[in-house]
């Protein structure tokens, strides 16, 4: 199956009678999906080094960028497996039992916001770049409700909600705490 036509799975109602090799495997996804939309940030964020790093990031030299990028992408490839493993482990919360594949699927194109907004970087402005990423976690949090009721087929309200928000706070916990590793690691390189 193309990854692209996947994105019909997330936003219409599915009947029981899918076929599993209607979905891309985790792998399929993982290296033709994930990975390459991955690259996008560390990409956007070497452009802005190269031609405007001030706005952004003032107190780093320019090649600190670099290195952004770079853990950027790495912590974007761990990540997506990881809040995978974690929804569906959450899932048991409502009483559904979703597959790997189900939830990487949900997780890896509720991801693709995150990874699209690295493009606004040739905005330079910061605020304008912090209310695109806060619509881009909106987006996210839309296909991760979305993707619970259309691919684990949950359709009690409250339990998706509580499932999304439960997701969400996994993720936001997640990015709160590579924040600040990061930023004492940054700390200390200073």
């Amino acid at each position: 199956m193309n990854l692209i036509n996947f994105w019909k799975l997330i936003f219409t109602a599915q009947d029981k009678s899918i076929k599993v090799s209607a979905k891309p495997t985790v792998k399929e996804a993982f290296v033709a999906y994930v990975i390459p939309l991955s690259l996008i940030t560390p990409i956007m964020l070497a452009y802005t080094a190269q031609h405007n790093p001030k706005p952004f990031l003032d107190k780093l030299p320019s090649d600190s960028l670099y290195m952004v990028g770079f853990a950027v992408f790495v912590m974007e490839v761990i990540s997506i497996p990881t809040l995978a493993f974690t929804l569906k482990n959450l899932a048991e919360m409502v009483n559904i039992k979703p597959t790997f594949q189900d939830s990487f699927l949900i997780v890896a194109y509720a991801a693709t916001p995150a990874f699209l907004i690295s493009i606004s970087y040739l905005i330079p402005s910061f605020s304008i770049n912090v209310a695109l990423h806060g619509l881009a976690a909106l987006a996210a949090c839309l296909i991760i409700y979305k993707g619970i009721k259309n691919i684990f087929r949950l359709q009690a309200r409250g339990a998706r909600f509580m499932l999304t928000m439960a997701t969400v706070a996994t993720a936001a916990t997640g990015f709160a705490i590579v924040l600040v590793i990061t930023l004492i690691l940054w700390g200390k390189a200073l």
